[in-house]
């Protein structure tokens, strides 16, 4: 996912999956929104300079381990956002 000047939203809520799933970002004066389920184990080895990687979603349990979600990229002057509904 890329974006210069722009965001993007990806609604991950009603996904499923085993194992890991890697997601490459790399936002520059932008960012991006992720919606992903509580229960998944989120790690973030995304580099930040001048911007941000928040997890804001509400933890509901313990996170499964069979199920992560790797964010990896380049966050210049934005942010991403993990949220969950």
């Amino acid at each position: 996912m890329t974006n210069i000047f722009g965001g993007t939203e990806v609604d991950l809520s009603q996904a499923d999956m085993n194992g890991t799933a890697v997601l490459d970002v790399t936002a520059l004066f932008g960012g991006a929104t992720l919606i992903v389920p509580s229960n998944w184990n989120v790690i973030s080895e995304a580099v930040a300079i001048m911007g941000e990687v928040k997890d804001k979603r509400v933890m509901k349990g313990l996170p499964e381990i069979n199920k992560t979600l790797l964010i990896k990229g380049t966050v210049i002057f934005g942010g991403i956002d993990i949220k969950s509904f």
